[in-house]
């Protein structure tokens, strides 16, 4: 009986490749072993080959975002120097201004005193009054304190009119060259 089931099962296998079945299941089973080896084959290429580049990739672009910061912060670092020099020279051009009308000021009421004193008395005696002369000194050493503030303002406005200048400059550059392209590469980034 065993010899006949055998017998039976080896017939039969020789037939097999007759079926249609059996030809499915040879294509199936050749195809998964073509497809076994493709996979195996784009495994050690990812495992070898992909992994290495994806690492040089990844640490090319934090070195350029770290580089593309520092740029920022350094242009930022700039751009604020320099609006800190404008405010200084701007506070210094406003502080020697303020002398300035001051002392013009102070000059106007001697002025206005000396034409008082003038009108009141005659000129021949205006020479020997003691007010008069004090007045007068005064006067000069005023007009001689008015020169020395209007020349220092004078020397604070063309320092307050250059550093806005380079303010300008540095804010131009800021704004239309170096944001734009800072934020064009963060784009990259995100």
């Amino acid at each position: 009986l065993i010899f006949g089931i055998v017998f039976i099962f080896t017939t039969r296998r020789e037939q097999w490749h007759l079926f249609s079945s059996n030809t499915c299941w040879e294509s199936l089973l050749s195809s998964t072993r073509k497809e076994s080896r493709d996979r195996a084959i784009l495994s050690e290429i990812y495992a070898n080959t992909l992994t290495s580049r994806f690492g040089q990739i990844i640490e090319d672009v934090q070195r350029m975002y770290k580089r593309c910061r520092e740029v920022g912060v350094e242009s930022h670092e700039e751009l604020l120097k320099v609006l800190h020099e404008l405010h200084t020279s701007m506070k210094t051009y406003h502080a020697y201004h303020s002398e300035e009308r001051q002392m013009e000021s102070k000059i106007k009421i001697l002025e206005s005193q000396k034409s008082k004193l003038e009108q009141s008395i005659s000129s021949e005696k205006i020479q020997r009054l003691k007010k008069y002369n004090l007045i007068v000194k005064d006067l000069q050493k005023r007009q001689s304190k008015y020169n020395d503030s209007k020349l220092k303002s004078l020397k604070a406005r063309n320092d307050y009119v250059l550093c806005l200048d380079a303010a300008n400059a540095v804010v131009q550059k800021y704004y239309v060259d170096d944001l734009p392209d800072l934020i064009d590469v963060s784009w990259f980034f995100k």
